[in-house]
């Protein structure tokens, strides 16, 4: 059978430990492409945001009426890009789309913004699921006038995550009260997340 010479192939680098690794990188990429599957693994950043949404664009100009499946193991990120990606995930189901999330691990932060947005929202037995207020991140803040506004930024920041929060799961204002001013991380496991209307199902 003749190999498609657009696909890179393992065995054209076996002598190069640097490119076998980026030539197995793109043939995962492109198989993931196909079955219309993302993946968000690790800290969550605009690089990342950049491609999970390039992904979700291409998906949403395919007439295909499968569902896209989005898994998930990270401990979050930079709020911004995370909620660059949940918009571009609400946009998605708004043409149409079916967005299925997998929980494979830890769903912290901004991947638990990403997560909750799903059509449906599925969870490996042991993952965990962590829900927080924003913090700062601003090391440069020497003076009252920055501290300040940096802090009513964060406020207006977690005003809006808590609508969000509201809107797709459970999760009343007392809990996100106490995140607040006692708990700040909140983690659940899958049986927890389940009674807060976090996940759907455990599989």
């Amino acid at each position: 059978m003749q190999q498609n010479k657009m696909m890179p192939m393992l065995d054209d680098c076996s002598n190069d430990p640097d490119k076998l690794y980026d030539v197995a990188e793109e043939i995962i990429y492109r198989s993931f492409v196909k079955d219309r599957t993302i993946c968000i693994v690790g800290i969550i950043t605009d690089k990342v945001a950049l491609v999970v949404n390039r992904m979700l664009d291409v998906f949403m100009m395919q007439d295909d009426e499968k569902p896209v499946y989005i898994k998930i193991n990270s401990p979050g990120g930079d709020i911004m890009p995370s909620l660059a990606i949940l918009s571009k995930i609400e946009q998605a189901k708004e043409s149409g789309l079916e967005i299925v999330m997998e929980a494979e691990g830890l769903v912290g932060s901004g991947a638990f913004l990403i997560y909750i947005v799903g059509s449906v929202r599925y969870s490996l037995k042991h993952s965990r699921f962590m829900v927080h207020q924003p913090a700062m991140c601003d090391m440069n803040l020497n003076t009252s006038e920055r501290l300040s506004r940096m802090s009513q930024d964060i406020t207006d920041i977690w005003l809006r995550l808590r609508e969000i929060i509201k809107k797709y799961t459970d999760i009343t204002d007392v809990e996100l009260d106490l995140i607040t001013s006692t708990e700040f991380d909140k983690y659940y496991w899958p049986e927890e997340a389940i009674l807060s209307g976090i996940v759907d199902e455990i599989v």
